[in-house]
């Protein structure tokens, strides 16, 4: 067994060995390097890491909350004060649409992205006064995907949630204490 870490022992039982603060179990592999047979040449990856497979995601989906919405129903909505900047770039618009049909629609944040997200809105015609003179508009969906352009974007999942107030010109802002949560 020159020049292995491990193999048979008696009886066909797998030997142990520990290297530093490192245990190798019996095959060998320690980190997608064989360490059996070692030469000074190239290392090879163990096959559940070939091709990128498998490999553990560096950074898990973030759920974001934008604290202002400005815009216009017949234009784009802007979504402003949004939180994981390397998700939004803290910002981002999606079509005013989203605000009297259902449907699927897209976000496309400030440089880093898009989120594609099915939703459906309803008008509250029992809590108008919340938002004065305006009607009151409900939206909810969920995230069904991400697209990155930027390095580090963990990307935006979770449940679609807004409420909007609509004035008579159906210029939009967040209900009072409420925000847009993707």
């Amino acid at each position: 067994m020159k020049g292995r870490l491990g193999g048979m022992g008696p009886r066909g039982r797998t030997v142990i060995a520990v290297v530093g603060a490192a245990v190798i179990f019996g095959g060998g592999i320690l980190l997608g390097v064989n360490l059996q047979g070692a030469s000074n040449g190239p290392t090879t990856p163990h096959p559940a890491y070939a091709s990128g497979r498998g490999l553990p995601s560096r950074s898990k989906q973030v759920t974001v909350v934008c604290t202002t919405v400005t815009g216009t129903v017949s234009g784009a909505l802007t979504l402003g004060g949004c939180n994981k900047p390397a998700a939004t770039g803290g910002s981002g618009t999606i079509p005013g649409s989203v605000l009297r049909t259902s449907g699927s629609a897209t976000v496309t944040w400030n440089g880093t992205g898009q989120t594609t997200f099915l939703f459906s809105s309803t008008t509250s015609t029992v809590k108008r006064d919340k938002c004065g003179d305006g009607t009151e508009v409900v939206v909810r969906g969920s995230v069904t995907g991400n697209r990155s352009i930027s390095a580090g974007n963990p990307g935006v999942k979770g449940a679609v949630r807004a409420k909007v107030c609509l004035d008579s010109g159906l210029n939009t802002s967040l209900l009072a204490g409420r925000s847009f949560r993707f």
